[in-house]
């Protein structure tokens, strides 16, 4: 199996994140806090589903945490 594209949503800073894989390797290289460890994070996650790799409510973005708050309340 090969993956060939990630695409993130609402995940920590990553509000909208896509890549293209190249075939044989890709580089993910950038400056300090621009959410390098947040993608290799939810990458492995995906791939390994370990404990220390489930998802919180902290997780999400807080754009999206704030949509998610205004949808609950509306059907309470």
């Amino acid at each position: 199996m090969k993956i060939q594209k990630i695409k993130i949503e609402n995940y920590r800073l990553l509000k909208i994140f896509s890549i293209d894989l190249e075939e044989i390797m890709t580089l993910v290289i950038g400056k300090n806090n621009t959410e390098k460890t947040s993608l290799l994070t939810i990458v492995n996650s995906f791939l390994n589903g370990s404990d220390k790799s489930r998802f919180s409510f902290d997780d999400f973005n807080i754009d999206f945490k704030n949509e998610l708050r205004v949808l609950i309340e509306s059907v309470i």
